[in-house]
């Protein structure tokens, strides 16, 4: 009888673990994953750091401070998460507001020069710059660049430092700005 009932047992433990191994094998595909892996930079419910760790329940963040947050994976699937590992490249916009004495094509050269002068910027799509609203008291650019991903912030900074050195003597960004070229060299230099 004992034998009977091991025999029954071991049995049932197999069939289990084919009707298991066959369920997770047809239905993995209709199961909700969580759109990054380990080592991404993603942005959840206002946090962006790099995905340290992805268990059953939550998921690791390490944000740039050092911090580790721990945020459910129940509440993951529900939130909109912003993954910047997927692609390889990555764009840069820049949004100026300028002076409307200015001529917005002079300040959409200078922007354009100094993101071309930089070699960390791709040379395709070729940088591009466009007014995208205009009133009584300014101009508004937005100018775009794009990047290899793993210089994204590095260049858009510089791209921001560039613009700041541009204009820091000048009381109105625009006037500054519209003076700012390209020299020989690459560099930015004023007139």
């Amino acid at each position: 009888v004992l034998q009977s009932l091991s025999i029954l047992v071991v049995g049932m433990a197999v069939v289990a673990v084919l009707v298991g191994a066959v369920l997770v094998f047809f239905l993995a595909p209709f199961l909700p994953r969580l759109p990054f892996v380990l080592g991404d930079l993603v942005e959840v419910n206002g946090i962006t750091g790099h995905v340290e760790s992805i268990s059953s329940f939550h998921t690791t963040i390490r944000k740039f401070d050092g911090t580790v947050v721990f945020i459910p994976n129940a509440l993951m699937m529900g939130s909109r998460i912003a993954n910047y590992s997927t692609e390889p490249r990555r764009r840069i916009e820049i949004a100026l507001g300028t002076d409307p004495r200015i001529d917005p094509a002079e300040s959409m050269r200078a922007v354009l020069a100094l993101m071309e002068a930089d070699t960390r910027v791709l040379e395709e799509p070729a940088p591009s710059a466009y007014i995208v609203g205009a009133s009584a008291g300014g101009v508004e650019i937005r100018a775009y660049a794009w990047t290899r991903n793993s210089d994204w912030f590095k260049t858009c900074s510089d791209l921001w430092a560039g613009i700041l050195e541009a204009t820091r003597n000048d009381d109105q960004f625009a006037f500054a700005l519209a003076r700012f070229i390209r020299d020989p060299v690459g560099r930015g230099r004023r007139l």
